[in-house]
């Protein structure tokens, strides 16, 4: 592995002490914002173009390129693992720090049993990371899509930690039901960071997910939050890789800022586009289109 890699795995290392040990906060957030600096050096670095007709450094090129593309999968795997983790840490919490009947303990264990099935699956796939250099998608095998079910499913694992912060979580969607095409742990993945970023920076207020189909045959999936909203000089940047505004940086400095650059990633490469619309102190509006499938 080369030191490039084990920066960045160390990276996600450091995400899992935070959650795990946060009496280590000061020592951890120091480790993440150095790993963070480093790999954002690392991966915004280009490979030189090279103006001779050299075969050999073209293929000297081509191979930074291909290294390049597996570094930001590395990344996104990283990224990856921070959902599931997270929801086995708040159904654990809420499971041990209050006075649950059996019946909601054992909702809040299958939550846990799902969070950790997916972390399993997600370490197979980091544990097989030749597949990248291969033209595999990471994010999985497209298939045919139940966009209702998925936000259903998205939102109520989100519902106990809305309602710890006394946010109104509300879901609408037509009774008939939308597909599309895209492989299900990544567009889940991307909806989930979506949804874990509206309720991290909501207290109090709502957010209302909606989901529509349009008569042009695409899915609009929009998620609208009240809550700290986002400024004008950071709107810009909020889906370059690690990013994340002053603000967000003091309020809630155990975050990633990879959340939505992997979100954006996963919905252009089905074929659909995301948007973002805020104002500082007034919330914010996520709005995903994706191609139908009926």
């Amino acid at each position: 592995m080369t030191k490039t890699a084990i920066i960045l795995l160390w990276l996600s290392v450091a995400f899992a002490a935070l959650a795990f040990y946060p009496q280590l906060s000061q020592l951890g957030l120091l480790l993440v914002a150095a790993n963070a600096i480093v790999g954002t050096y690392l991966l915004s670095r280009k490979p030189r173009e090279s103006r001779a007709a050299n075969p050999q450094e073209q293929q000297r090129i081509e191979m930074e390129r291909d290294h390049q593309h597996a570094l930001d999968r590395i990344v996104d795997a990283v990224d990856a693992i921070r959902s599931p983790l997270n929801a086995i840490l708040i159904f654990a919490d809420i499971v041990n720090g209050e006075h649950v009947d059996d019946h909601k303990a054992k909702v809040y264990l299958r939550e846990i049993q799902s969070s950790a099935i997916q972390l399993a699956a997600l370490t197979r796939n980091m544990l097989n990371l030749s597949a990248i250099g291969s033209g595999v998608s990471y994010y999985g095998v497209v298939e045919r899509i139940n966009i209702n079910l998925l936000l259903e499913k998205t939102v109520n694992r989100n519902r106990p930690l809305a309602q710890h912060k006394g946010i109104q979580l509300h879901l609408h969607f037509p009774e008939v039901n939308i597909f599309v095409m895209a492989p299900l742990d990544g567009i889940e993945r991307a909806i989930a960071n979506i949804l874990d970023n509206a309720v991290k920076y909501t207290s109090g207020g709502q957010i209302k997910v909606n989901l529509a189909r349009s008569l042009s045959g695409v899915a609009e999936i929009t998620v609208e939050d009240s809550g700290s909203g986002i400024s004008v000089e950071d709107l810009p940047r909020i889906f370059d890789r690690f990013f994340r505004g002053q603000k967000r940086w003091d309020t809630h400095p155990d975050g990633s800022g990879l959340g939505l650059s992997v979100a954006k990633n996963v919905i252009e490469s089905c074929g659909g586009s995301i948007a973002v619309e805020s104002e500082e102190n007034h919330g914010t509006t996520v709005t995903i289109h994706l191609p139908c499938d009926n």
